[in-house]
C-alpha cells in the first residue's frame, strides 16, 4: 500500500526490512513502542508525513469538535429529563418514549465521531 500495487519486489523487500515487518509481531511492537515513547509514531500512509506532525495539525480541530459535541450532549442531557417529566404530566408517556428513542438514535453518529 505504501509503495503502490506495481512496486518492484526489491523495493517492497527493502520497505519490509526498514519497517521490521519480517520480524515477529512482538518485535514489531517493541520497535513501535520504543519509537512512540520518543515521539516517533512513524509516517502516515495517507498524508505521507510524520504522524506527529499530523497530530499537531489535526488535534485542534478534533478537540473543538469534541467540545461542541460535549456541549450538545450536555444540553440534551439537561432537556431530556425535563421533557420526560412534562410528557408524564400530560399523560403522553408513550409519545415520550418514541421521541426519546429517536433522539438517541439520531445523536449516536455525532457522539461516536467525536
Amino acid at each position: 500500500m505504501a509503495l503502490g500495487a506495481r512496486a518492484p519486489e526489491w523495493a517492497v523487500e527493502r520497505l519490509r526490512e526498514e519497517m521490521h515487518l519480517n520480524e515477529p509481531l512482538y518485535v514489531q511492537y517493541y520497535y513501535w513502542a520504543k519509537g512512540a515513547l520518543h515521539g516517533d509514531f512513524g509516517m502516515s500512509l495517507v498524508t505521507r508525513r510524520s504522524v506527529a506532525n499530523d497530530i499537531k495539525e489535526f488535534l485542534p480541530a478534533s478537540l473543538e469538535l469534541a467540545l461542541y459535541a460535549g456541549i450538545f450532549m450536555g444540553i440534551i442531557g439537561i432537556t431530556q429529563p425535563i421533557s420526560k417529566l412534562i410528557l408524564v404530566k400530560i399523560g403522553a408517556i408513550q409519545l415520550g418514549r418514541i421521541s426519546l428513542n429517536s433522539i438517541c438514535v439520531l445523536l449516536a453518529p455525532v457522539t461516536s465521531a467525536a
